[in-house]
């Protein structure tokens, strides 16, 4: 135990150690409540502790004289019957283009992913490996390289297929460092000179909707000449559509309102960022507490909001929130986010990686593009209503 204040002593638990009279702080609302403590008889407290998975509990510890928080008794909640929720992304969705066609030093290659053909034009243009693949420079002993020939470089082109002329509204393309590159869209050269920054500063992104159409779409990436600056990555197609599988990859189609369920599952397979669910709940005149309970979700974080005001955030068990609500109609909101996973991958590794990043889980891919239900992805979201409750008397 280490001394606070003078007569106060704090504790941050993970086991089931309490010494005198005290209180809860709530490690992430910073709130104060009461703790239930009992009397030994041997001048000690007990206690009852249940700590969730990454649980801790944060207690002040006081004399026995001093002026303790008043005990209330725990609530008693009921269940609001609820309709259906309002659910609505929070950025636009995405399609990753990870296979197209490579054109090298006079060879074509058809349907190969971008790490291996990111290889194939360094090993083209006279260098063993990308430099900057699980390796650094000495000093500057590959910029000391960086001497090529006018003729050389490369030529990638990436296909895409829209069914609708809805899938298109707003479409934008984004490209990694394309200052580099001469990008066409449909042989139309798009110029980055405007273009904002999305995710990273060096991954730029501009509309691309007046040269997209409906059917089969190229992209093209030219590259003249070589520099050791340039890596082919992936590319990123971003609007108002849905991604649905195909034999090869996916294709756009409309967009279609979300659910509860998986994102992925919904034409959301690559989509990284955010999806609020909302309702609206009426509390009766006999209540002053709310509940809400994620029963079955998948996500990084989830806020809970109440009439768009930020109530708590969820990211480890128990998933339920508590706060002190007013009768009548109110707004109640779940914000899930999910994480960079299905943006960047690796969507084709066999061992299908969880809750880990090793450089090399992207080194594994098909020869070729795989059908679209072949991707590894993640299921974010919710799986099942939030449960919300009500009641009166609890703690503050």
């Amino acid at each position: 135990m280490n001394k606070l204040l003078a007569g106060v002593l704090g504790l941050l638990l993970c086991a089931t150690l309490l010494l005198g009279q005290g209180a809860a702080l709530g490690t992430i609302s910073g709130r104060l409540a009461p703790a239930p403590f009992e009397a030994d008889g041997a001048g000690r407290l007990r206690f009852a502790l249940d700590l969730p998975p990454a649980g801790s509990a944060l207690y002040l510890v006081r004399p026995a004289a001093a002026v303790g928080l008043p005990q209330s008794p725990p609530t008693r909640f009921t269940v609001l019957a609820t309709g259906d929720w309002k659910i609505t992304a929070g950025a636009p969705n995405v399609l990753v283009l990870d296979y197209g066609d490579l054109l090298v030093a006079g060879r074509r290659y058809h349907d190969v992913n971008t790490a291996k053909a990111n290889w194939t034009i360094w090993q083209a243009d006279g260098l063993d490996r990308p430099a900057w693949d699980h390796a650094v420079q000495f000093q500057t002993r590959v910029f000391d390289r960086n001497r090529f020939l006018p003729s050389s470089g490369f030529e990638a082109a990436f296909r895409f297929e829209a069914s609708t002329e809805d899938a298109l509204r707003g479409l934008e393309l984004a490209v990694e460092a394309p200052e580099r590159y001469r990008v066409l869209v449909n042989d139309h050269e798009v110029s980055f000179s405007a273009a904002s920054s999305w995710l990273d500063p060096h991954l730029r992104i501009v509309p691309i909707e007046k040269w997209a159409r409906t059917g089969l779409n190229r992209i093209t990436v030219q590259a003249r000449p070589f520099d050791v600056r340039m890596e082919l990555e992936s590319i990123y197609l971003r609007g108002n559509f849905s991604v649905v599988p195909g034999e090869k990859g996916f294709r756009l189609a409309a967009a279609k309102p979300l659910e509860i369920g998986s994102w992925s599952a919904q034409g959301y397979p690559f989509y990284g960022d955010s999806v609020l669910y909302r309702m609206e709940v009426e509390v009766p005149v006999d209540s002053d507490r709310m509940r809400v309970e994620l029963t079955h979700w998948e996500g990084s974080l989830a806020e809970v909001l109440l009439d768009d005001a930020p109530a708590a955030l969820l990211a480890w068990p128990p998933y339920w929130a508590e706060f002190s609500v007013r009768p009548g109609r109110h707004a109640v909101s779940v914000r899930v986010v999910s994480t960079a996973r299905n943006l960047f991958g690796p969507f084709h590794n066999r061992a299908m990686p969880r809750m880990r990043g090793w450089i090399a889980d992207w080194d594994d891919f098909p020869e070729q593009q795989p059908p679209g239900a072949g991707y590894d992805v993640i299921g974010y979201g919710l799986m099942a209503p939030p449960k919300i409750s009500v009641g009166r008397g609890g703690n503050p």
